[in-house]
This record gives C-alpha cells, structure tokens and sequence, in this order.
C-alpha cells in the first residue's frame, strides 16, 4: 500500500483493491535506453568528435527516471468509502471523490494493450470532476471491483468491449408500498378511470421512499435519518 493513502485512511475505512501501473508502461523508457543510451556506453570511444550525439543518451535516462518516478510515487486505491488517485511528479494531482459521487468509469484500450491485460481508467464525478489513470494492470478488474464495493453498476464507454454489470449478482431493493386510506381506496373504486393527478402523487412518494431506502443502504443515511424522512413523505 502506497504511504499517501496509508497515511490518510479514516479509522473505519480500509482498502478493498489497489491498482498499479502494468508493465508495458516501461515499454517506452526501454526503447530509448536500448536504441540510444546502450550503444552510447559501448562505443563511447568513437562518439569523441561528435559530443552532441550525448544528448540522446541523457533523453534516455530523463524518461526512464521520470517513469521509475511515476512507479514508486502514484496511486491508486478503492476503498469501502473512496476513491483515491495520486500524482506526485508533475501534475500533482490528487482526487478523493466518495463513491456515492461518481458518475462513471470508463475503461480505453487499444488492440495491443488488450493484448497484454493493460488499460486506462477515466473516472468522472458529480460536478464535472474528472481524473484519468493511464495504463495499470487489469482495468476491468478495477471497474469490477469499484462496481462491486458501490453494490450497483457503473456506466461506462470509451473503445469498452463489455458490458458494465456488477460481477456478482445484488440484492435487488424491493420497492416500499404507500398505504392508502381507506377512503382514498373507496374513491378510486367508484371512479376507476380518474386519472393522473393521485396516480402521479402516489409514483412520487414511492420513488422517493425507494431513493431513501437506497441512501439507507449505502450508508449515506443512518437508521434514524431514515425513519425521520420517511415519515414526513408518508404524512406529506
């Protein structure tokens, strides 16, 4: 575990996945170090009438330092609570966004990179928040396991070749019934064709209630939250 996050978990939260960056991440810095910085150190001897060709070798070691840097200073988490990205090179960026808060997950691959189990992950938030993380091992097993720990499934897009369901099935929520008086009952049998108005009164209170119910069982609610609202749509 990264020492930011393990340095910012809340006493009841912990970590339920942790991405990484995959392999072929490296695929760039070795391509410069091999065609560049290695033929270099051989042949430094013939390179004495021409120093400016050093430069390239430096390129090399530049982008293999900054990637190594990337390695061993971002992440990036799923927690109970959160979601955790952290960039600590150039752009400095770190995202903290509750997971009632986000929107999506997108997962972009091209052909090679689901040849070899790399991706990214774009995630956008309520309020246009937006983080990317680029090419880390197994992304559907991110989004599977994000979708999982939210208890729902996550749209998603972007060159996306699956569905975007849970892995595992969830406890459907029954949809709590609005009792009706008795009154309102004999009413509604005298004149079984009226229309709108109490039919559109009754959705209302129920979609409500079924929203409460799910703010109760994502923990977003506490038990006696619950009873207080769902006591004043009951009597409104």
């Amino acid at each position: 575990m990264g020492n930011y996050i393990n340095a910012n978990l809340t006493k009841e939260e912990h970590v339920v996945y942790e991405a990484h960056y995959h392999w072929g991440f490296w695929i760039t810095p070795m391509f410069f170090i091999t065609i560049f910085f290695l033929p270099v150190v051989f042949n430094s001897e013939h390179l004495n009438d021409a120093p400016l060709l050093y430069i390239f070798p430096l390129i090399s070691v530049a982008i293999f330092v900054y990637t190594y840097l990337r390695v061993a200073t971002d992440e990036f988490a799923i927690t109970n609570q959160r979601l955790i990205v952290k960039k600590g090179i150039i752009s400095r960026e770190t995202l903290e966004l509750h997971l009632s808060k986000v929107e999506t997950v997108m997962v972009s691959q091209g052909i090679f990179e689901r040849l070899i189990g790399a991706g990214s992950i774009s995630v956008r938030g309520t309020g246009s928040t937006l983080s990317s993380i680029p090419y880390i091992s197994e992304p559907y097993e991110f989004r599977r396991v994000f979708q999982q720990v939210v208890g729902h499934s996550i749209p998603s897009a972007i060159n996306d070749g699956t569905t975007s369901q849970p892995a595992t099935p969830t406890r459907q929520i029954e949809q709590p019934a609005v009792p009706i008086s008795p009154a309102i009952q004999q009413q509604a049998t005298a004149q079984p064709h009226q229309t709108a108005k109490n039919d559109i009164s009754f959705s209302s209170k129920s979609e409500q209630l079924f929203k409460l119910k799910e703010l109760l069982d994502s923990g977003i609610l506490t038990q006696e939250e619950f009873d207080a609202e769902k006591k004043k749509i009951l009597n409104s």
